[in-house]
């Protein structure tokens, strides 16, 4: 299982970073996330806390995801590991250490309705997660050999899609990229 939930404090946007397991004044940088069972130690300084037990203060205002014995929650999370927290406070893993590979998520959108297909498109969601994935990118590790880009439809977004590739080469030079598309939007080049 790759995501739990739990409930959310401080939570008003998609935070997502490194999974560290120790506070320290090394590990306490806004691009961190600790994993603990010690919320009354915890200092301020990390970009979210997921915090493992029942939780009764609600004066800390760090961003905060409580993990208690009725989230039914089952994410093994270890060091240098990279989630993404919700506002509604679900934590889904996006990098373990270790992984070579890794697939960006860059759209809900398509420009097909295949009935066959198991991706639904949120009307809402006029737009990619290109910012997100850049930010991901940022702070995946320089070990990755593989990136997949998925949707959705990537090339829905033709420049963005470019961007993101373009961003990629920036990060990782030598990479080798996969790109899972219909191949509607190839066919104009």
């Amino acid at each position: 299982m790759n995501n739990t939930k739990g409930k959310p404090i401080h939570i008003d946007q998609v935070i997502f970073g490194k999974v560290v397991l120790q506070d320290t004044m090394k590990n306490q940088k806004k691009q961190n996330i600790l994993v603990t069972d010690y919320i009354n130690e915890v200092k301020a300084g990390y970009g979210a806390v997921i915090f493992n037990g029942a939780f009764s203060k609600n004066n800390y205002d760090c961003p905060l995801v409580i993990l208690d014995d009725n989230s039914n929650h089952n994410l093994s999370l270890n060091e240098n590991d990279i989630v993404a927290i919700y506002p509604n406070g679900e934590i889904i893993l996006l990098y373990r250490q270790g992984w070579k590979d890794v697939t960006l998520f860059f759209t809900n959108q398509c420009n097909s309705r295949c009935i066959i297909c198991p991706q639904t498109s949120n009307i809402e969601d006029k737009g990619n997660f290109l910012e997100f994935n850049k930010q991901l990118l940022d702070i995946l590790p320089c070990e990755i050999e593989h990136i997949g880009i998925t949707g959705g439809e990537p090339t829905v977004f033709k420049e963005d899609l470019i961007e993101i590739i373009k961003y990629i080469h920036e990060i990782y030079p030598n990479i080798s990229i996969s790109l899972l598309t219909n191949g509607r939007a190839l066919k104009d080049k």
